[in-house]
């Protein structure tokens, strides 16, 4: 016999069980890349702060490096000028020594300048 037609049917109720177990695994999926993308994005904060830190050291080292090379550049033209104030004395010296007419005179200035050249010598 067949069911009267006057009796209504019952609507279908959603997905079949197979629909639904298919739904559950990729929501599983889903969860599983969502749990390991957490994990990530907690590692991920301590790297860049420990990179962040070493980034800091570096630029302070630079910066010391700097400082020491600005500190040496002065000492080298210091001394530079040293240098070239000892060489015009010494020019100086040996255009008076040929006008001295005196042989202790000479002798004297000649002992002078050259110590002069040994000090200038040494700061070359």
């Amino acid at each position: 016999m067949s069911p009267p037609t006057d009796v209504p049917v019952a609507p279908s109720s959603g997905p079949t069980i197979p629909e639904q177990l298919v739904t559950l695994a990729e929501l599983a999926n889903v969860d599983a890349k969502n749990r390991k993308i957490a994990e990530k994005l907690e590692f991920l904060p301590a790297t860049a702060r420990k990179a962040d830190e070493s980034l800091l050291a570096f630029n302070k080292q630079i910066d010391d490096a700097h400082a020491k090379k600005e500190a040496a550049e002065k000492a080298k033209k210091l001394l530079e000028h040293e240098v070239q104030d000892e060489r015009i004395k010494i020019k100086k010296w040996e255009a008076r020594a040929n006008e001295l007419k005196g042989e202790r005179e000479h002798t004297a200035l000649s002992v002078q300048v050259q110590t002069e050249q040994a000090q200038s010598g040494l700061i070359e």
